[in-house]
């Protein structure tokens, strides 16, 4: 069956009207992701990215389709607006619950325990009682470094075994251990003659990528840390004093073990 000209100049033009339409929205989605909820490293290493692709995957597809699907300009006003109202509903409807799922999943601190930094989402936070303002408590950074200290005492120890075999609140992210990043930087960076030594073996070309043009190049210069997200690892780089000054991607390699015999990989 050949469909006439006419009748495929409109149904196209109604696809391009559905996409340009979910297309403003998608931008503000991605930029919300890039900026607000995964800033910096976390957009590509901790879900952000991943997350908008599935969702404009999908979303992208379901309202210019159906558009073309049903729309033709022999329907009457009344069928057309019909049409217009559903896939609207099912559009915003699916939008709306991808936004959800991208924002629900976002960072809100980003912990040092077991020689790396990792992100905790909020759901694992809310059920202690902690929200994006009662961690603003923690300066450093949005969402801010958080150092998840030692426990001090055997009743500590059996409260963090307890928290974690009972409810899976992982070391990383038991809100009680947690204390502010800069104060406890030594701790963070005790070992970085292995961290520079990483540096320059592992990611020379990179290290010298990303030192090019500053005043320091060395990586003895800089204070290191990895970072391990849920979809790779990276070196992020902060100053003596404490401030994220950028970061390397490990590209396919995980984050290293600095500690033999124990693991570096813990379910979140």
């Amino acid at each position: 069956m050949v469909i006439p000209r006419h009748v495929l100049a409109y149904k196209f033009r109604a696809f391009l009207v559905a996409l340009a339409v979910f297309s403003v929205f998608a931008l503000v989605v991605g930029l919300l992701a890039r900026f607000l909820w995964y800033p910096g490293y976390l957009f590509t290493l901790d879900g952000g990215l991943q997350g908008l692709r599935i969702v404009l995957a999908v979303d992208f597809v379901l309202g210019p389709v159906l558009a073309l699907v049903f729309f033709h300009p022999e329907k009457s006003r009344r069928k057309l607006v019909f049409d217009i109202v559903v896939i609207s509903l099912l559009q915003l409807g699916a939008m709306g619950w991808g936004t959800l799922q991208i924002w629900s999943q976002r960072p809100l601190a980003v912990v040092y325990g077991n020689n790396r930094f990792i992100s905790v989402a909020p759901d694992i936070m809310r059920r202690q009682q902690e929200t994006a303002a009662t961690l603003a408590r923690f300066p450093d950074g949005a969402p801010p470094f958080i150092y998840r200290r030692e426990p001090q005492t055997r009743e500590e120890s059996a409260r963090l075994v307890l928290m974690l075999m009972r409810y899976g609140y992982h070391p990383e992210s038991q809100a009680w251990l947690f204390q502010p990043m800069v104060p406890n930087r030594a701790l963070v960076f005790q070992r970085q003659a292995e961290m520079q030594a990483f540096a320059l073996r592992e990611l020379g070309v990179a290290w010298q990528a990303w030192s090019s043009g500053r005043e320091a190049q060395l990586p003895e210069d800089y204070r290191l840390a990895f970072f391990e997200g849920r979809f790779g690892g990276a070196l992020l780089v902060f100053s003596p004093a404490g401030a994220l000054l950028g970061y390397l991607p490990l590209g396919d390699q995980p984050v290293p073990d600095l500690v033999p015999g124990t693991a570096t990989v813990l379910s979140r």
